[in-house]
């Protein structure tokens, strides 16, 4: 079963065959939207561990809150990192959709 055509879609690369039929083949488009930044907004970084940080500031309903969140999510833009930093707080877009 040979190759005919191969065509880029937003949800993967169509194959189609001499017979016709079409496989979607997995892309990696999707994992890589989650790649995108997601800015929390302005916040200060009050604890730390060696994998993850505690960050505290203005999100989910506008009061002061804080939270821990995994160094594996943050944003290479992300201005907070480490202890006493404060800044744009910026998160892996999947992780910022999911728990904020």
């Amino acid at each position: 079963m040979g190759v005919e055509k191969v065509s880029r879609r937003s949800r993967g690369t169509v194959i189609e065959t001499r017979r016709g039929t079409k496989a979607l083949e997995a892309s990696f488009s999707a994992w890589e939207r989650g790649e995108e930044p997601f800015n929390v907004g302005r916040c200060k970084c009050i604890g730390e561990t060696k994998k993850a940080i505690r960050v505290e500031g203005k999100f989910r309903d506008g009061s002061l809150d804080s939270m821990w969140c995994p160094k594996s999510v943050l944003h290479k833009k992300s201005r907070v990192r480490k202890e006493g930093d404060e800044g744009a707080w910026v998160v892996k877009a999947w992780w910022g959709e999911k728990n904020l």
